[in-house]
């Protein structure tokens, strides 16, 4: 959980200093989806991955900033049985969508005490 803050406050900043650019055209989002592939060349570093989206259907192939919050191996496990994910990501000047944070997405809890 330390780790996963830690990255988020990262991700964040790197966010902030790219939106700093007036020369970089910024988008930040949040969209959740089934991932169904993944690029890497390695099991330590997420280079990228294409997600299906939940609500639209539509394909999106996302670029990795750093360490996102995933391993490889637990995005193979979410692309292999179909776990939907969370990814916080901005659109960079080049219309390619760079993914910032990626996390299980959590069920909706609706029992409030």
């Amino acid at each position: 959980m330390k780790k996963r803050t830690i990255t988020s406050l990262i991700s964040i900043l790197l966010i902030l200093i790219i939106s700093c650019n007036e020369s970089t055209p910024i988008c930040i989002d949040i969209c959740h989806g089934n991932v169904i592939a993944i690029d890497n060349s390695s099991l330590e570093k997420l280079e990228g991955f294409t997600l299906a989206e939940l609500t639209t259907d539509k394909i999106i192939k996302f670029r990795t900033i750093g360490d996102v919050g995933i391993t490889v191996t637990h995005m193979k496990e979410h692309m292999l049985i179909a776990e939907p994910v969370s990814v916080t990501f901005y659109i960079n000047s080049e219309g390619e969508y760079m993914a910032t944070i990626v996390a299980d997405l959590l069920p909706l809890d609706n029992t409030f005490n």
